[in-house]
């Protein structure tokens, strides 16, 4: 990994007084702009932060992806060992800060973010708080799997109209639906000396897969939501396990604490797609947005049956698939048979099962002497994207399959323990 120079920050066109940021808290972009609203005492609520490298004009913005790629690192932008930034703070209006204080009308504590508690669930209207439930939470994606270099994300001219493709990640251009060009500078931000000169950028960078795979693109956050107004993330709706409407943007681009994964924001806090900005109530325009999600999922489950029909899903009895003896006794009773993972010798595909970890997660697992990965307990742990599922679970819809999953291994180990109860008694 390349060594970080020493970083020292002034404030722009302020004092000459620089202070130096520690490079633990320099690897990433938002944490260092997160350690200079510290140093000079400027929150996230009241002001946005830019850095450049000159005092006095504000030409060559520091650009994210840039510093995460550890591109300013190199010598034209160092003097003698020393990255010298200056910190431009902008004062979000204060027309937005007495709105947002009448959309969220209650005290929030040092550990609360008040912008992300409201939301739309159901007909109920709006709730205290987000329900953040561990079953809505995406347990096919995991941080340790995350890539540690990621691609550079999809940028969307703010111009460009969006349209929402059920089968794809990013929003294509089309004339169906579209974003209103000029509701970066109506809302009162960008009152700073460049704001004139700023582009206002749609960013699609969901590190969900859950998200990607079975939500909608409805529209992109306020600016008041984001870390920076003028990068604007796309928001994503989804139905929860219960039948509720909620939307996620990724968080690095939120303000909120978190820098990796999704974060959940209001649908109150998001500025919708054309189409959807013209329905006029908010109840009528979240039932559009839940139907829309119901065809989606349809579609999905039809398309996934389809599949499982024209592909072979459950191997030969001869395959190793009911040949799985390496395993504790103990171990099977507690799993099951979800599907079997790619192998070279199609017809001898190794067999995955999925059990419970003691906190209730669902993972799925190979027999440690079948695989090249370490293993505990004869086991070897395996992501359950990877997994060719057996038809009855390829049937199921993404977001459903999991709770599926689960509830049938709960509903065997239950039959076990009734077994062996039944046993002693006699």
């Amino acid at each position: 990994m390349k060594l970080l120079p020493m970083i020292l920050v002034r404030e722009f066109e302020g004092l000459d007084t620089s202070y130096r940021i520690s490079t633990r808290r320099a690897r990433n972009y938002w944490e260092l702009l997160e350690s200079i609203h510290n140093t000079f005492s400027k929150p996230w609520e009241r002001y946005n932060a830019h850095l450049y490298f000159d005092n006095h004009t504000c030409e060559g913005q520091v650009s994210p992806s840039e510093w995460d790629a550890g591109g300013y690192f190199e010598k034209e932008f160092l003097a003698e060992g020393i990255l010298l930034l200056y910190a431009h703070f902008e004062q979000v209006d204060r027309r937005m800060m007495e709105g947002a204080g009448a959309v969220y009308p209650y005290k929030a504590n040092k550990e609360d973010d008040g912008a992300w508690h409201w939301g739309f669930y159901g007909t109920e209207g709006c709730h205290a708080r987000g329900d953040t439930k561990k079953e809505d939470v995406d347990e096919s994606y995991s941080v340790w799997e995350e890539d540690p270099y990621p691609p550079f994300p999809v940028v969307l001219s703010p111009d460009a109209p969006l349209s929402v493709n059920s089968e794809s990640k990013t929003a294509t251009v089309s004339t169906a639906t579209t974003f209103t060009p000029a509701a970066a500078t109506a809302d009162g931000f960008g009152a700073g000396a460049h704001s004139d000169s700023r582009e206002v950028i749609t960013i699609d960078d969901s590190s969900s897969s859950r998200h990607i795979e079975t939500g909608i693109i409805i529209g992109r956050a306020h600016p008041r939501s984001c870390r920076d107004p003028y990068l604007r993330p796309v928001a994503r709706a989804i139905l929860t396990n219960a039948g509720a409407v909620v939307a996620y943007v990724p968080s690095k681009y939120a303000k909120c604490a978190k820098t990796k994964g999704d974060v959940l924001i209001s649908m109150k806090s998001i500025e919708y797609t054309r189409e959807l900005k013209m329905i006029a109530s908010d109840e009528i325009r979240l039932k559009a947005i839940r139907l829309r999600l119901q065809e989606k999922n349809r579609m999905t489950q039809q398309i996934a049956t389809s599949v499982a029909s024209q592909t072979n899903l459950n191997p030969d009895h001869n395959s190793k698939l009911l040949n799985d003896t390496q395993l504790s006794h103990k171990c099977k009773e507690e799993s099951i048979i979800i599907g079997h993972a790619k192998a070279a010798d199609p017809g001898d595909p190794l067999v995955i099962r999925a059990m419970l970890t003691t906190i209730g997660s669902l993972i799925a697992f190979v027999s440690g002497e079948d695989s090249f990965k370490p293993c505990a307990k004869g086991r070897a742990q395996i992501h359950l994207s990877s997994v060719y599922y057996l038809e009855e679970f390829a049937a199921i819809p993404v977001h459903k399959r999991s709770k599926v999953i689960k509830d049938r291994i709960l509903e065997k180990v239950r039959l076990g323990k009734e077994e062996q109860a039944d046993v002693k008694a006699k």
